[in-house]
Parts: structure tokens; C-alpha cells; sequence
């Protein structure tokens, strides 16, 4: 088999083989899915070793049947990495904004907001129970990492992709 260079190469010849397979694109496309991946669970921030894990890639559907996506993400349960990407500006959290304050330790409903009362929100410091009516968040700055995983890793996920493509074309042939 003569020896390929570069991407438009491949992608022409995997136009002229009418039954390769959707599943092979999405193959190469989940291993440079990984690579990106891998590299941005190394650079998060380190937290509770907790965000690392919930780093993931998911397929999307594209547009037609040439095309397949991946999306290197993290899971809902993670929502805080979003801030820890782009940051959060200073802002007032009120107790109209939330309709219960959970205490994050014991799982309990501290305040709950009725249709006839208003929530107030409960801060605990030390020994002591805090009713406030809002909150001054000071904001958090942007320690980004999923863009600059995608930056550094762009020639890798690239030679990634080539080599299942290529897996895949000489199993067609």
C-alpha cells in the first residue's frame, strides 16, 4: 500500500471507498477525542482529585454522514469546572435566587423558601448560625485548561486520528 501524507490525502481516499464505514470515522475521531482528553484531566485543577474523572468525551451527531463529532466536556455533576475554566466576576448571591440552602456536609435542607415566606440565607461559621438576606460572592478567577489542552495536544490528536484512519483503510482494501 503506497504510503499517505497528510489529512486531505485520506479524506479523499476514504470519499472514494463507498462502503467505508461511519463507525471507522467515528473510531478516529473518538482517538483524537482521548488524546485531548487525557490532557486536559492533567492540567485541571486539582481539587478533590474529584474533576479529574469527570472529564469525558461525547459523540454528537454532525451534520451528514462524512462528518462526526467528538466533545471533550465535563459531566453535570461537575458544573463548578465551567467557572474554574472562564472565571466568575464579583456578584450577589440573594436568597430570592435559590428556594433551598443545602448544608453541604450533612446533605440537610438548612432554609426553604414558601410561597408565604422569603428564604434567607444560612451561612455556618464556626459555631455559629448566620441569617442573611444576600451575599457578596467575590468572584473567582479563570485558571483555564481545556483550551490550552486543545492547543497543545492539536498535532497529537491529529497523528491520532491518521492512525485509525489508516487501521481502518487497510481493512477495507
Amino acid at each position: 500500500m503506497a504510503e499517505i501524507e497528510g489529512m486531505k490525502d485520506l479524506k479523499l481516499r476514504v470519499r472514494t471507498l463507498r462502503k467505508f464505514p461511519q463507525a471507522s470515522l467515528k473510531r478516529a475521531v473518538r482517538a483524537a477525542g482521548r488524546v485531548v482528553r487525557d490532557e486536559a484531566r492533567r492540567r485541571a485543577p486539582r481539587l478533590t482529585g474529584f474533576s479529574r474523572t469527570k472529564i469525558v468525551t461525547r459523540d454528537r451527531r454532525g451534520q451528514s454522514r462524512e462528518e462526526a463529532i467528538v466533545q471533550v466536556g465535563f459531566r453535570r455533576v461537575a458544573f463548578y469546572l465551567r467557572f474554574a475554566e472562564t472565571g466568575a466576576k464579583a456578584h450577589r448571591i440573594t436568597a430570592g435566587s435559590t428556594r433551598r440552602v443545602i448544608d453541604p456536609k450533612t446533605r440537610a435542607i438548612i432554609s426553604k423558601q414558601t410561597r408565604t415566606q422569603r428564604a434567607r440565607l444560612v451561612i455556618r461559621t464556626g459555631g455559629l448560625r448566620v441569617f442573611r438576606w444576600a451575599v457578596a460572592h467575590p468572584g473567582v478567577r479563570a485558571r483555564p485548561f481545556l483550551g490550552p489542552a486543545l492547543e497543545s495536544t492539536r498535532a497529537a490528536a491529529q497523528h491520532a486520528m491518521e492512525q485509525v484512519f489508516r487501521e481502518q483503510l487497510e481493512k477495507a482494501v
